[in-house]
């Protein structure tokens, strides 16, 4: 299990730094960057609410998934 926890983790974060050199490209039009700050932040949820979850705070992953949902 934790094996696949790190594999997940480790394609949240290529998601980001893909998503960064996206951002970061002067050619790129404004709405890519912008879709591209949507898979970061997006990523960044994603990451915070498993973390919480394979520590065992499943009531703090709860807390947070209530408050992203409004």
């Amino acid at each position: 299990m934790a094996y696949y926890f790190k594999q997940s983790l480790d394609g949240i974060h290529e998601a980001k730094k893909e998503g960064w050199r996206i951002f970061n490209n002067p050619f790129v039009p404004v709405r890519e960057k912008l879709l591209a700050l949507k898979i970061i932040m997006q990523a960044d949820d994603v990451k915070l609410l498993s973390e919480a979850v394979s520590t065992g705070n499943e009531r703090f992953a709860r807390r947070v998934s209530q408050i992203e949902n409004r």
